[in-house]
């Protein structure tokens, strides 16, 4: 009986080693995307961006950018952030930034957010950086006048992305609404794509 009861979860173990998905596992299948702009057949070389431009619901514009940047910086009391740089002709310089470490979600906090939204308030591992999920992203215009607020929307990153035969280590989808200084709504409705960071 012990024999048989060792065998089996020595037959488990193994199953669940060789099956068990590996964290750079790449992922090819063509999956809804969660936000409804999926844009696959527009992501094409190492690097870019393409949204369309919405005006109080009407489309306007197509949009594409061939650089897309990624950094980060150090913020107050060992918080820190990681951000995207998009830059395109028609809206300037668009920024994806996230924020961990210390709570900033305060009035005398440089990074206050007065929609009430809690932004990360501890501290991101490595590992954990594949499964973001429900967290508050800054995106924001900094570069054009017309567009002075954070935009109020959804992103939606997928990491080691393949498309077309070519690995993309980062791949995201945004629906992010604007609203600019003649109080008109403009949303973007895109993808970004990096194949290396």
């Amino acid at each position: 009986m012990k024999i048989n009861y060792l065998k089996t979860i020595v037959a488990l173990t193994a199953l669940i080693f060789f099956v068990g998905c590996s964290e750079n596992e790449i992922s090819s299948e063509p999956q809804p995307s969660e936000i409804g702009v999926t844009f696959w057949d527009k992501v094409k070389g190492e690097q870019g961006a393409y949204f369309e431009v919405y005006k109080n619901g009407s489309k306007v514009k197509n949009e594409e950018a061939s650089f897309v940047s990624y950094g980060g910086g150090q913020l107050l009391n060992s918080a820190y952030f990681r951000q995207f740089r998009i830059s395109t002709e028609y809206i300037s310089t668009m920024y994806l930034r996230y924020s961990f470490g210390n709570k900033v979600n305060t009035p005398d906090s440089l990074m206050y957010d007065e929609n009430g939204n809690d932004l990360n308030e501890s501290t991101l591992s490595l590992e954990e950086s594949k499964y973001l999920s429900g967290m508050v992203v800054e995106m924001y215009l900094p570069t054009n006048d017309a567009y002075q607020n954070n935009g109020v929307g959804n992103v939606t990153l997928y990491k080691m992305k393949e498309i077309e035969g070519v690995v993309y280590h980062t791949l995201g989808e945004f629906k992010v609404t604007f609203t600019n200084n003649n109080e008109e709504e403009v949303t973007l409705k895109g993808v970004f794509w990096k194949e290396k960071l």
